[in-house]
């Protein structure tokens, strides 16, 4: 890493230099990049399309290198990192590299209804760790298929702390249209956004491609874990800050059941924020 030692035309402060001999795979390297930079404790980096300029002809054809650092940056997990510019340099490779970052990134939608009756992978649920879970969804889940999620939840999350997480399978058939729950502990000790990032990784990590979500901490949570306005942003954004690492998952449905307050609120929400971090081209 580089530092600036005199002033420059540059809108650069530091440069970093990383040695790539072409013998290990893009994605390996772009995430090196990556890491180096969080480790660095950079903010920001501009990021140049890695052998995609001279010697584009060698190795991959371009579109899967730009899949490659497409993938690098949707994984990276360093939070000091905030914003990374991907520098095409010409209109069609960057018109490759947004059809790569729409391609991977994971829809969402709102929708009022039974959240059991929502065909999708996996539920995604906060629940709390004293087994007390005989309302709202849990009362949903009990009567569309009795107790089987629950109790690998028991095994788990009884006394665990905020943040523990369980993704419970189906056992024997049921009516529900979900196939699994992602139950994470949440005592309210916790951010609503990292409960629900949490659920949403847990998910990925499984292969799911689609998630169902109710309302977290609202119906007869409202009065507890900070107003309703702040969790329907929490939830927003956790969403948001997901689309961009997301590998499996390509379908989020929020489920919001008799409630069109919230389901305007999340649907605004969800509407107008932007991404953060976010790849982005120039």
């Amino acid at each position: 890493l580089a530092g600036r030692q005199w002033l420059h035309q540059g809108a650069f402060e530091q440069v970093l230099f990383v040695v790539d001999d072409w013998r290990c795979p893009l994605f390996d390297l772009g995430t090196a990049v990556l890491d180096t930079a969080a480790r660095a404790g950079l903010s920001s980096l501009s990021l140049p399309l890695i052998r995609t300029g001279a010697g584009a002809d060698e190795g991959d054809a371009v579109e899967e290198k730009i899949a490659d650092l497409v993938r690098a940056l949707k994984t990276f997990r360093g939070r000091s990192l905030k914003k990374v510019h991907l520098v095409a340099g010409r209109a069609d490779l960057e018109s490759l590299v947004r059809q790569a970052l729409e391609q991977t990134r994971a829809s969402v939608k709102v929708t009022l209804g039974d959240i059991t009756k929502i065909d999708a992978d996996g539920l995604v649920l906060g629940i709390n760790s004293e087994g007390l879970w005989g309302g709202g969804v849990d009362r949903a889940i009990y009567a569309a298929s009795g107790d089987q999620f629950h109790q690998q939840a028991a095994q788990t999350l009884i006394g665990a702390a905020d943040g523990e997480v369980v993704v419970a399978k189906t056992l024997q058939p049921h009516s529900g249209a979900y196939r699994n729950v992602v139950f994470v502990a949440d005592n309210l000790q916790a951010p609503l956004y990292d409960i629900l990032i949490t659920g949403l990784r847990a998910a990925d990590r499984e292969g799911f491609t689609s998630v169902t979500v109710p309302a977290l901490r609202m119906g007869v949570m409202m009065g507890y874990g900070g107003p309703p306005e702040q969790k329907v942003r929490d939830m927003a954004q956790a969403v948001r800050d997901f689309q961009t690492e997301a590998e499996c998952l390509r379908e989020i449905t929020f489920v919001i059941y008799g409630d069109p307050v919230t389901f305007e609120a999340l649907r605004a929400a969800l509407g107008t924020e932007s991404p953060a971090p976010t790849p982005d081209t120039e």
